[in-house]
């Protein structure tokens, strides 16, 4: 980040050579995996993620933009396709000390042929999350916010509950649509919390949060009167699809005392995690009504 954002208290830069990157943590290890221009690669991190460990492994060269479900052993992600902009796929990895490989082929998700699938738009943003009976769901779309079920095919699921919201006035203005950033976190008070990113015409990008209640259908209360991140937030603009400038969030953790932990890219430049304390970021939020 190159400008002073008041909300965010501290930004650790990733030792890794890479972008968008998201956490692995398993038996007291840590690792990044991050993307490069093309490929998804892994690379373990000390405790305090200012060294890393041993060698670079490459993961895949055909996805980018991997995600970790928390709390999965092996780690279940999801990921991009590359050169497939509106396929994704959610697979299990293996990573130990030797190398980091698939554990099951990266099959394109797919969404049934149910009237409410022909509405919704083509997707690459699916976020997966666990609830809190450990049941698989994916937040398949921002807006309207969009919950995805698995059905009992292969690799399908099932569009079962879409909820339109107001956007906020800083975003409405870009005169876009917003696309998920994160999957749903559970905060203490039982609540769901999600970013998502909205691209102006000008190609930078802006970041908002929401939450949602904590059942089924998961319905947004609130959204952020302000936003959490801004362009110019970015160090500069990206050197692989410009005029792209952006800070593109991709994981968001709760770490004690109640402290958000935001792994995230830097204009495809560098992967960066920030801090902020729960309470200033629920500071920035209205009600949806």
């Amino acid at each position: 980040m190159s400008l002073p954002n008041t909300l965010w208290s501290i930004v650790l830069n990733l030792p890794v050579p890479g972008f968008n990157p998201t956490p692995y943590r398993h038996h007291g290890q840590t690792w990044a995996i991050y993307r490069k221009k093309q490929g998804s690669y892994a690379q373990q991190l000390t405790e305090q993620l200012t060294d890393t460990i041993g060698p670079e492994y490459p993961i895949s060269a055909h996805l980018d933009d991997c995600r970790i479900v928390p709390s999965t052993h092996p780690a279940l992600m999801t990921a991009a396709i590359y050169n497939q902009p509106t396929r994704q796929t959610l697979t299990f990895l293996h990573i130990d000390a030797d190398h980091a490989r698939l554990l099951t082929p990266a099959h394109p998700l797919r969404l049934d042929n149910g009237p409410a699938s022909t509405r919704t738009r083509p997707q690459k943003n699916w976020q997966p999350f666990l609830t809190d009976d450990r049941r698989l769901t994916i937040v398949y779309d921002a807006q309207p916010f969009t919950i995805a079920t698995p059905t009992d095919q292969p690799n399908t699921w099932h569009i079962a509950h879409r909820m339109p919201w107001t956007l906020p006035p800083w975003a409405a203005q870009t005169e876009r649509t917003p696309r998920m950033s994160t999957a749903p976190l559970y905060l203490p008070d039982g609540r769901l919390l999600w970013l998502w990113h909205i691209k102006d015409k000008q190609s930078g990008y802006w970041t908002g949060a929401n939450l949602s209640d904590p059942e089924f259908p998961y319905t947004p209360t609130h959204t952020t009167a302000q936003p959490l991140l801004r362009p110019e937030d970015a160090a500069d603009v990206s050197p692989h699809w410009p005029p792209n400038r952006c800070i593109f969030p991709m994981t968001a953790l709760l770490q004690p005392p109640n402290i958000i932990e935001l792994w995230a890219g830097d204009s495809d430049r560098s992967a960066i995690v920030l801090y902020a304390p729960l309470p200033k970021i629920l500071e920035r939020m209205e009600n949806l009504t």
